[in-house]
């Protein structure tokens, strides 16, 4: 049994390894997207109470990642005269 194992079988609470794994997820999702883990849930866990879940696709990490480029690259432009 290797070593990492070893250590998920004393994670605590039953109800934690799957809240965990869930975490995770998210996480390496944030990592092959590119994205800045600490911004994307830092942002995503304050708008999260008010979005609508009509619009939760536009939460993940590859369309967030796309949303702020964009808000970005908006800001950045000067506006046309």
């Amino acid at each position: 049994m290797k070593t990492g194992v070893k250590n998920w079988l004393k994670i605590g609470h039953p109800s934690a390894g799957p809240r965990l794994a869930s975490l995770f997820t998210v996480v390496e999702n944030c990592r092959q997207a590119g994205v800045d883990v600490v911004a994307y849930l830092t942002d995503v866990l304050t708008r999260l109470p008010d979005h609508p879940a009509a619009r939760i696709a536009e939460l993940l990490p590859g369309a967030w990642k796309c949303a702020k480029a964009q808000s970005c690259t908006a800001a950045a432009d000067p506006p046309a005269a």
